[in-house]
């Protein structure tokens, strides 16, 4: 690029990114929200940056991923793990990073326009003139990018940065494809066709849906480009051989093409009328962007004579006639239907899209074409000259239009944006938009639970299990707020209707199994955990429970065994590394007790019982020294953990130091009088001080609390009492 086209470009670039900054500003103080927390917040994988070949792997995405089973997107992965070693887990940081996508993206937009401009000789003269740079196709195109409201899911939604991802790479690997057309030289050629081949493998990479590409570039270059049909063939062949190896890939390794729940059997005929209604709703959402909803309910069409399908059958025929009668005049309009189409196509249910059939981030690529449509047809009228209506008038026209369309695209994108600053007013502003929405409902129980808002959760997922009452994770949530109530029976048919419709359901086994163990009945409660591992043995909850009922029951070995496995699937799991220390010690070994106490802490530093505990082995290992320091550290953290109390008086008291073991032990007592331990230490400082009636009393009331006291203490008493 010379100097004089770096400053052709410098401003209308500039001017862009900052339209695009501003226009989602206020997205960056928005939380996590739904998805974020399984993708970033509780991700292990994305906190270990020795992980990150990991994240490349089927294995991974067959089992570890939290994402939909059939998804392969690695490269978003990467970048929460990329953020995560700047940003820890303050969500400023995902959003900044979503917005400074985007606005690469505004700017490639811009470029790509420039360049097929450039090609259209019936508009290159004039809209590539310096100074008509702000009203020409490219930077009219760009800017309505930047400001469609139907991109507010894919930038201020962190999870869906694969959108953002997908389109970058691919719109860099079409500029990249293009200009390997235009160069003479081979070797530039090389260097380009390779950036282009690489930007397209990981645009499939980031999402399924740039399987379009190739489809694109050859429409692109029987539209624009002056080489032979064998130089168009021959050039883009490659990139559909690298389509359907990914597809291959997909389909052997991952067992499936696209990310999908429970697959969803529908007639042919039913089938062909879904697609047609999905592609008309899509063209509805780019045309009038207003009503937009994290939830949509598709229902399927019952005959051609529905007008949801009537009214996209036209829409289809409309698009279709506007490509063939543009194609000789006006070829960026023909192009950027075909545009829409191809790119909605892959999206349009062809599978069906169980989890969300229809969403709005799936629009983030096919927009591209509607952007330009728009921009042409404000170019164009810009450029209208006939009779009385004065070349003046009509720049004043396309002007006004312009301002129309910009304003009420920002404000409403800005406006949208704030739906995200938190989960209840996210949900509660889908489920509003959306009211026939099962999951919505769900959702928002979810997030007035999060909040300790429970009556409110458990009416929402009411709501939800009224809409869909075979719904299984509505009727598992309703199920735990029963369980916060003590509303165990209600509870254990609510689990056990929703494991009858899912049986794979997991958590629902593992939670049926906990009701079990709350309840006594410990082997159901192992049947269940035993369910939920045969069900999905890489779903570490059922694990850790499975080991505490394995723990409790005295099955040391097995517990060590199976804390271990938890701790595989869930490397971050403090509580299982605090529960193999204690199996650890009574295996009796105090040295791996220690370091799983150690490793539980490093995990979380405010765990109180792993301080008391490690304390603890230290004391067993005979250094006092080292343990003080660590039964102070609970207090601290907790001043009312009675216990750590517990454990620093009879260390004071092994020490000598009986006044301080007296008072602290009393302190326990003020704190939790109920637990034995320190009504019989107490009762042996007494003994040992000589003050009997102290320690007769106290040792009473440790028996009274189901203490088991030593029988030879209780002969030592014995003379001591009146």
């Amino acid at each position: 690029m010379n100097t004089n086209t770096f400053r052709m470009h410098l401003l209308p670039v500039a001017l862009l990114a900052l339209v695009s900054l501003a226009l989602f500003a206020n997205t960056l103080s928005s939380p996590f929200i739904w998805e974020d927390k399984d993708l970033i917040q509780d991700h292990r994988y994305i906190k270990d940056p020795g992980k990150i070949p990991f994240l490349f792997t089927p294995l991974y995405w067959n089992h570890y991923s939290p994402s939909s089973k059939g998804q392969y997107r690695p490269l978003r992965a990467v970048t929460f793990a990329l953020d995560y070693r700047f940003w820890k887990l303050n969500p400023f940081g995902y959003h900044l990073t979503n917005i400074i996508v985007h606005t690469a993206n505004v700017i490639l937009v811009y470029f790509l326009l420039f360049l097929m401009v450039s090609s259209n000789s019936k508009t290159s003269d004039d809209d590539m003139a310096p100074r008509r740079r702000f009203i020409g196709i490219p930077f009219l195109g760009a800017l309505f990018f930047a400001a469609h409201p139907i991109h507010t899911e894919s930038v201020t939604w962190i999870k869906n940065r694969s959108d953002l991802l997908t389109l970058f790479f691919f719109l860099a690997s079409l500029i990249f494809f293009i200009r390997y057309t235009l160069k003479q030289n081979l070797r530039s050629q090389t260097m380009h066709y390779l950036c282009a081949m690489v930007c397209f493998i990981l645009a499939l990479f980031s999402k399924e849906m740039a399987i379009s590409l190739p489809v694109i570039a050859v429409v692109y270059m029987l539209y624009f480009s002056k080489k032979g049909l064998r130089k168009v063939a021959l050039g883009t062949i490659p990139f559909f051989l690298v389509a359907l190896l990914y597809l291959a890939f997909k389909a052997i390794l991952l067992k499936t093409i696209v990310s999908a729940e429970t697959p969803v059997v529908l007639s042919f005929y039913i089938h062909v009328l879904t697609v047609f209604k999905t592609i008309g709703y899509y063209l509805l959402l780019l045309l009038a962007p207003y009503k937009l909803s994290a939830e949509r309910v598709l229902t399927s069409p019952d005959s051609f004579r529905d007008p949801a399908v009537l009214l996209s059958a036209a829409a289809i025929i409309l698009v279709g006639i506007l490509i063939v009668k543009t194609f000789r005049n006006s070829r960026l309009v023909s192009f950027s239907g075909l545009w829409i189409l191809i790119t909605i196509i892959p999206v349009s249910n062809i599978i069906y899209i169980t989890g969300r059939p229809i969403a709005e981030q799936r629009l983030y690529l096919p927009s591209f074409g509607f952007c330009l449509f728009l921009a042409v047809c404000v170019r164009s009228l810009g450029s209208l000259q006939a009779g009385r209506f004065s070349r003046k008038t009509a720049v004043n026209c396309a002007l006004l239009l312009l301002s129309v369309l910009f304003i009420s695209y920002a404000f409403t994108t800005v406006l949208r944006n704030r739906d995200w600053s938190d989960q209840v007013t996210f949900w509660s502003k889908t489920v509003k938009a959306s009211p026939k929405s099962a999951r919505a409902y769900n959702n928002l129980g979810k997030s007035f639970s999060d909040i300790g808002r429970e009556a409110e959760a458990m009416d929402a997922y009411k709501k939800a299990v009224e809409l869909n009452p075979d719904y299984p994770h509505a009727l598992h949530n309703l199920g735990l707020s029963y369980c916060g109530l003590g509303k165990l029976r209600e509870a254990a048919a609510l689990f056990k209707k929703a494991i009858a419709i899912d049986p794979s359901y997991s958590a629902a086994h593992t939670n049926l199994g906990n009701l079990y163990y709350q309840t006594g009945n410990v082997k159901e409660a192992v049947d269940e955990y035993k369910k939920a591992i045969a069900a999905d043995s890489y779903y570490g909850g059922a694990y850790y429970n499975l080991s505490v009922v394995c723990l409790g029951a005295g099955e040391t070995q097995k517990a060590i065994d199976l804390f271990k496995r938890t701790i595989e699937l869930d490397p971050n799991n403090a509580d299982a590394y605090y529960n193999l220390g204690i199996a650890y010690y009574k295996a009796g070994k105090v040295q791996e007790a220690i370091d799983a106490y150690i490793k539980a802490i490093e995990i979380n530093p405010q765990l109180v019982k792993a301080y008391n505990n490690l304390g603890g082995m230290y004391v067993a290992a005979g250094n006092d020294t080292e343990a003080i320091p660590l039964f102070e550290k609970a207090i601290e953290l907790d001043p009312q953990y009675a216990k750590a109390y517990n454990s620093l008086g009879v260390l004071y008291a092994s020490r000598g130091m009986t006044q301080e073991a007296t008072d602290i032990l009393e302190m326990a007592l003020i704190i939790d009088p109920t637990y034995f331990p320190i009504h019989f230490n107490l009762a042996t400082i007494y003994y040992n001080a000589g003050r009997f009636d102290l320690a007769i009393e106290h040792c009473d009331k440790a028996i009274e609390l189901g203490a088991q006291v030593d029988p030879g203490f209780l002969e030592l008493l014995k003379p001591h009492r009146r």
